[in-house]
């Protein structure tokens, strides 16, 4: 199904729906066109159908942001959005450069045509549902209403933008400097600590509960209080290269392990799945828990 990434004031689900490796055409310095869903099927079975967008809403506040955050400022606008030969289309104008930092990272990935996923977040209004066999879909939308469309590496996943692929190739041809890097970096260490994504509540962008202000006035004083703090260490360029030497150190482990279970497949006596190896072979290899990973993930912002 199409994935849930907020929840309104009236209990209202707004959904996202991806279009990986859309069409992106770059117009002038501040500009691009892109593709933002079609009529075709994505990989859960469910059709968005281009005839029964609303978008009325949409044009009165046709905000673009970074992956369905809503915790985050616009990262652009959409000037124009039209729907031809059953593709919604939109035309997104980034912020002048330095308004929003965020903002001008993400511009030099599409624009350079280093990334090009894009995701629709909006309000299912009417559906049809259907048996999702074969070539028919476990759902159709026949009437929706838009609501923002997002710029995505992987969507719906902010801290993924830091080992997106695209944007390692742009560290390597110099598209990207240590300053974005860093931009990249504050903005997947607060996702991954959970100052964005504290819980699945908040995963999901549910508002604080209604009648709840005093809480509301203590974050606003945290955050104020955090503003008064010293300012974060600038990353220099031998930090960067650290970050993406380890990040290959883990993809060369990840190619070796997938090499050993291909070898394991060849033998005659090789279990049909990776788990089920013997067990002296599986005690040579250290459990990782829940814990471990989210120390990993940490590490790379220490």
């Amino acid at each position: 199904m199409a994935k849930v990434v907020t929840r309104l004031e009236d209990g209202r689900e707004l959904r996202g729906f991806d279009l990986q490796d859309a069409q992106v055409k770059s117009i002038g310095d501040d500009e691009i066109e892109i593709i933002g869903s079609t009529a075709h099927m994505d990989r859960d079975g469910e059709v968005l159908d281009p005839a029964g967008w609303d978008l009325k809403n949409f044009k009165k506040n046709p905000v673009v942001l970074p992956a369905h955050d809503y915790h985050q400022p616009a990262i652009g606008k959409a000037v124009n959005i039209k729907i031809e030969d059953g593709k919604l289309v939109f035309k997104i104008k980034f912020p002048p450069e330095g308004d929003n930092p965020l903002a001008d990272v993400y511009r030099k990935l599409y624009k350079g045509g280093f990334m090009s996923a894009s995701s629709v977040g909006f309000l299912p209004i009417e559906w049809v549902d259907g048996d999702g066999k074969g070539k028919s879909p476990y759902r159709t939308y026949t009437k929706a209403e838009l609501l923002e469309l997002s710029l995505v590496s992987v969507p719906c996943n902010p801290n993924a933008l830091l080992t997106a692929k695209g944007v390692e190739k742009a560290v390597h041809e110099g598209v990207l400097n240590s300053g974005d890097v860093k931009i990249i970096m504050e903005y997947a260490r607060k996702a991954v600590e959970g100052e964005k994504d504290a819980d699945d509540s908040k995963e999901q962008g549910d508002p604080a509960p209604a009648g709840n202000e005093d809480a509301g006035q203590e974050e606003e004083k945290k955050e104020d209080a955090d503003d008064t703090g010293t300012a974060e260490p600038e990353v220099k360029p031998e930090e960067t290269e650290k970050i993406y030497s380890l990040i290959s150190e883990l993809k060369a482990q990840i190619e070796v392990l997938e090499k050993e279970i291909e070898d394991l497949k060849s033998k005659d006596i090789a279990p049909k799945h990776y788990l089920d190896v013997d067990v002296g072979i599986a005690d040579k290899r250290p459990a990782l828990g829940k814990d471990d990973l989210l120390k990993l993930a940490k590490g790379a912002f220490v």
